[in-house]
C-alpha cells in the first residue's frame, strides 16, 4: 500500500469524538485547521494566509489520550495522508483529505504540558507478580495500572 508520511500544525476546530468499533478497538477524531501565517513587510503586519481543513483520526490507545483535546487547542499532528471519499447529505459525492494519526500532541510553542507517564509492565514482569487471581498475586494491581 502507498503510504504518504505528512506533519501538520494546526488548532483543532472540532469537539473530538471517539466511539468504538464493533470488534471493541476505540476511536477518536476531530478536525485540525492549518493556515499560513506570514509577516507582509509592505503592510508591516502579520496576516493570515491559505487555510487547510484535515480530519484526524486515531485509534486505541492514541485516541484515549485525543479525549483530553478540546477545540481550539494548537496541536501537532503526524501520521499518513489518505483521501476520504463519502456521499453529502445532499447526494453528492466528495473527498476531502484525512490523517490517520500516529502521534497528537499539544504545540508547545502555544501550550505547556505535564507529562503523565505510563508504566509498561512486560508479561515476565507481571508472571513473577503472580497471576490474577492467586493468593498473593498482584497482577490485578498491575494491570489497572497499565
Amino acid at each position: 500500500m502507498f503510504e504518504t508520511p505528512i506533519t501538520v500544525t494546526g488548532r483543532v476546530v472540532t469537539d473530538v469524538t471517539t466511539r468504538m468499533t464493533s470488534t471493541g478497538a476505540k476511536v477518536s477524531s476531530f478536525r485540525i485547521a492549518c493556515q499560513e501565517r506570514r509577516y507582509d513587510k509592505e503592510q508591516q503586519t502579520w496576516v493570515d494566509g491559505d487555510r487547510l481543513y484535515v480530519g484526524v483520526t486515531g485509534w486505541r490507545q492514541l485516541a484515549e489520550g485525543m479525549g483530553a483535546l478540546e477545540k481550539g487547542d494548537h496541536v501537532v499532528v503526524s501520521g499518513r495522508l489518505k483521501v476520504n471519499e463519502y456521499t453529502a447529505e445532499d447526494g453528492t459525492r466528495r473527498a476531502g483529505p484525512e490523517i490517520d494519526a500516529r502521534a497528537v500532541g499539544p504545540d508547545l510553542a502555544w501550550h505547556t504540558v505535564i507529562v503523565n507517564r505510563r508504566s509498561w509492565v512486560s508479561a515476565e514482569q507481571l508472571s513473577l507478580l503472580g497471576a490474577p487471581g492467586q493468593p498473593g498475586g498482584r497482577g490485578e494491581e498491575v494491570a489497572e495500572a497499565a
